[in-house]
């Protein structure tokens, strides 16, 4: 009998949180089968702060606020609310669709049955970014409109010197007049520059904010890549190392535990794969083996390093990367990594730690259902998100210079 994924239905806040989790299993290379969540994440929001790995382009950053400034006008109730707004965004989906440019469309296919909004995806960042002026959930806002905001409103705008509260920023460019009509992802030079300046009042230490502000329109494959990184402060630069060597390392742990997956199920094809995958990235490793080694030996540099300290990894997750790092810089052992029993031995460990009875390597059914590749796309902290949201953002700041 198929399995089936429930809960009880207390409130919508719950249902918001619950959604989160569920679609950050469908979200593509955030498979986290060792446990290193944490640490991905924490070089993730310290690079690129109010990004997430499901947004698309940047200018739905200003097309959320437009939508519910709109709403706000009408004073509605909280039900009219939530279904006014999904009606909005479900336009806008049709108004996007008649532009030039369709790449990155959220609901392109589903259209009306889209499940997940795009406020949905872009909340968290509206308010990192200074855009969104309240700490709410969505739902939670959505009361508040009804609850206080409008009788708040009606109060204070009768009397002299008060001013209204506000949701949003009172920067906020203006929509234009045919939205639900014909709208498009470019940005004018008054909207990348506001979208810039938000960045730069609230994120001016970080990755984002630096390749803004350097109109840079490389792409490399990972940011560590980029020319201009030597120019950047040095406490950047030097987390930037740190993300990098713990991605390239660790990127072997779960090329191995994909190998092992691909050994009990007698998978001969697959198998080959990951043994050449594994070849390929030893090489990759040997190739900075005495700096990464170096590294190694001086990791407190990494834990105490300010991303990571913020996030407050587990102890857990620092001894499995630490014992991992042992195991690989010792010759012998990464030489013979594919028959090594001490590495095979700390991963099924890990493995069964994460997930208990879950655990494929422990549990036949689970094996089953290994679709041939988990989480095996080398660690890019949402390069390729970000990068996409940088180049709209210099696209429109380029326009203005011209």
């Amino acid at each position: 009998m198929a399995s089936k994924f429930g809960w009880v239905d207390f409130a919508s806040e719950n249902r918001e949180k619950m959604m989160d989790v569920i679609n950050l299993f469908r979200e593509k290379n955030t498979v986290d089968e060792l446990g290193i969540g944490t640490i991905r994440d924490a070089f993730a929001d310290y690079f690129f702060p109010g990004t997430s790995t499901i947004q698309t382009r940047a200018k739905y950053m200003l097309f959320i606020p437009w939508i519910y400034k709109k709403i706000e006008q009408k004073e509605l109730d909280y039900p009219k609310v939530t279904k006014k707004a999904r009606r909005y965004e479900i336009k806008l989906i049709y108004a996007l669709l008649e532009s030039d440019d369709t790449d990155g469309v959220i609901g392109k296919e589903a259209k009306s049955d889209l499940k997940r909004l795009p406020s949905d995806i872009y909340w968290v960042g509206l308010s990192s970014w200074g855009i969104r002026l309240n700490s709410m959930s969505k739902n939670q806002y959505h009361r508040s409109l009804t609850n206080r905001y409008y009788q708040k409103k009606r109060n204070l705008g009768q009397k002299q010197g008060y001013i209204s509260p506000r949701n949003w920023h009172q920067g906020l460019p203006p929509p234009p007049d045919d939205l639900f009509d014909y709208a498009k992802f470019r940005l004018n030079y008054s909207e990348a520059e506001y979208l810039e300046d938000r960045i730069a009042i609230n994120h001016n230490d970080c990755l984002l904010f630096y390749l803004i502000n350097q109109r840079n329109e490389a792409k490399p494959e990972h940011f560590w890549q980029l020319p201009l990184i030597q120019e950047l402060p040095d406490e950047l630069k030097k987390n930037i190392t740190h993300s990098r060597n713990f991605s390239e390392t660790i990127h072997g742990a779960f090329l191995y535990y994909n190998f092992l997956l691909a050994q009990e199920r007698e998978n001969e094809k697959l198998l080959d794969e990951y043994n050449n995958k594994l070849e390929e990235w030893k090489e990759k490793i040997h190739y900075r083996w005495d700096e990464l080694n170096d590294w190694r030996n001086k990791l407190d540099s990494f834990w105490n390093s300010r991303p990571i300290y913020l996030q407050n990894v587990g102890r857990s997750t620092r001894s499995f990367f630490e014992q991992w790092l042992d195991l690989i810089f010792n010759e012998q052992c990464i030489q013979n990594l594919q028959r090594n029993d001490f590495t095979r031995q700390l991963i099924e460990n890990r493995e069964k730690e994460k997930k208990g009875s879950r655990a494929r390597l422990h549990n036949s059914r689970a094996l089953e259902r290994w679709g041939g590749e988990s989480g095996t796309a080398q660690l890019k902290f949402r390069w390729e998100v970000s990068q996409r949201i940088i180049l709209d953002i210099v696209a429109g700041l380029n326009r203005g210079e011209e």
